[in-house]
């Protein structure tokens, strides 16, 4: 992952690379075996997302890990909005 202006870096054997626009939920702290009803106590807020995607490596590989998750392929930001109601 990386932040708002720094440069994603392509790897030489990536192929095609494509980028979709995503919103991004922004975890405010730590949590875990948390109910569906307080999910929501632990968003911070939302940013967008740059969503990379090796289109050669997601259809030869089983897994898309290497597609979607090499090194700059995330970047988030620049902002966090906080106090949203995603269901308004």
């Amino acid at each position: 992952m990386i932040g708002h202006d720094e440069p994603i870096v392509l790897p030489p054997d990536a192929g095609p690379v494509h980028e979709e626009g995503e919103v991004v939920v922004v975890i405010g702290r730590r949590g875990r075996n948390i109910s569906e009803e307080r999910a929501d106590d632990y968003i911070l807020g939302y940013s967008c997302g740059n969503d990379i995607s090796a289109r050669r490596w997601q259809r030869e590989d089983l897994q898309w890990w290497r597609a979607k998750s090499s090194d700059t392929f995330t970047a988030v930001g620049p902002w966090i909005a906080t106090g949203l109601d995603p269901e308004e």
